[in-house]
């Protein structure tokens, strides 16, 4: 009777853990600009919370707080709950209260970085150089003061100003084909959200599921989401014990309910800012959870590969390559990735590095081909006479850049030419 009355109170004590106040403030913002953006003449698609990889780390990502597909292109959202004054600062927007403490935080800059990382994530999955995308602050508080520059500014908007900046984004552009819209709404679905765990208090960790660990034979390839219930009050846990009512919700929106004995069953959910758990480690027991949610169809493991799971069946055991001249993994999953760049075949890669001699002179540039996992080498003198103006321009880094395989010797090393007109 002791342990039951000690399970009972423990989990009712862990269920009811509350999200900070400003956290609960954000997150309101959020999801009142993901709303508004539903309401909205010409948005097709919204999506929350999307994952975009970034190709410059090993492991690294930003995430988007919405992306909304329009008819014209994809808008990323960044919603600032602000007060008080804001200002534009050397091309930024900066909280004047927040910087006089010295806690300002680059908003415009690291918008521009992750619209640049999924150009590179469309080129790495669909050889797609020509992504039409844009990106926009918002500040949805009414307590936000925006200075008249930041007013004019097109990247920079309010809940009213919202509709005309995203208009005025595109302005110059056709709309989407069918076809684009299609291969836009797949490369979003593809990188998804956060995983999270949900208490019955308010609060929401963010992370990631260890895939090996879900209880009850859970697959996320199957399940959107499980909501988690104690089954009976106090007394009836005294008569009997613990016991949580179950119900998994599938991506097909199937649902199915059962009532289960929670002891030994818990989730593995890792959180990149720091433990969480009851060990500190990511360990969740079940019954302490009140809602489970999947924020894609395969890890971000794969999603972050960049290649579709059809054109590829090596997710498991790539290797994550550095700013070295050749791809040094040998597993079987690398391999039969490069073995797709055959020779005289042309792509669209990304140029990462621009390779110096010891007296600091450009030789090669190292392209990716596979963002993070194939690599390959242009040599300058495939380039022919170019302007160091037109240089800069056609061939910076994380510009893209259409190569033709020279050879490819099937063990890392993939030698690029230009292809011929």
């Amino acid at each position: 009777m002791w342990n039951r009355w000690k399970a009972w109170k423990e989990t009712m004590s862990a269920r009811s853990a509350m999200m900070p106040q400003r956290e609960q403030k954000s997150l309101a913002a959020e999801n009142e600009v993901v709303e508004h953006l539903k309401t909205l003449p010409g948005v097709i698609c919204v999506w929350p919370s999307v994952r975009i990889p970034d190709p410059t780390r090993q492991q690294g990502a930003g995430e988007i707080d919405a992306v909304a597909l329009t008819r014209k292109g994809l808008v990323l959202i960044e919603t600032k709950n602000w007060v008080n004054d804001l200002e534009l600062e050397k091309g930024d927007v900066v909280q004047l209260r927040m910087k006089a403490r010295g806690q300002q935080k680059s908003v415009l800059p690291i918008l521009t970085k992750k619209e640049n990382h999924l150009r590179r994530v469309a080129i790495a999955m669909f050889q797609d150089s020509s992504l039409e995308v844009s990106s926009i602050v918002v500040f949805p508080n009414p307590r936000s003061v925006l200075s008249p520059a930041c007013k004019g500014h097109p990247r920079i908007a309010s809940l009213h100003t919202l509709q005309r900046k995203i208009e005025d984004a595109f302005k110059q552009h056709p709309n989407l084909t069918g076809v684009q819209q299609q291969t836009y709404r797949q490369l979003i679905d593809h990188l998804g959200g956060w995983d999270s765990v949900h208490f019955e208090g308010g609060l929401i960790n963010n992370g990631d599921f260890d895939d090996e660990l879900l209880p009850l034979g859970w697959r996320r390839n199957t399940l959107k989401s499980v909501q988690i219930e104690v089954d009976g009050g106090w007394l009836l846990t005294m008569l009997r014990g613990l016991r949580i009512k179950i119900t998994t919700t599938t991506w097909q929106g199937i649902s199915n309910t059962q009532t289960v004995n929670p002891k030994g069953l818990f989730i593995k959910h890792t959180t990149p800012w720091g433990p969480s758990g009851v060990d500190g480690k990511g360990t969740h027991p079940l019954s302490q959870l009140s809602l489970v949610k999947f924020g894609n169809k395969i890890p971000f493991s794969e999603a972050a590969s960049m290649t579709l799971p059809d054109e590829s069946t090596m997710f498991e055991g790539l290797s994550t390559l550095t700013d070295g001249e050749t791809n040094r993994s040998q597993t079987a999953a690398l391999k039969e990735l490069y073995a797709r760049f055959q020779v005289g075949k042309t792509v669209t890669g990304t140029v990462v590095k621009h390779l110096k001699d010891d007296d600091g002179v450009i030789y090669a540039l190292l392209i990716a081909l596979v963002e993070r996992h194939v690599k390959g080498i242009l040599y300058i003198d495939q380039l022919g006479e170019i302007h160091p103006t037109m240089f800069e321009v056609f061939y910076r880094v994380e510009a893209p850049v259409d190569v033709t395989i020279a050879s490819n010797d099937q063990q890392g090393k993939i030698k690029l030419t230009i292809p011929k007109e």
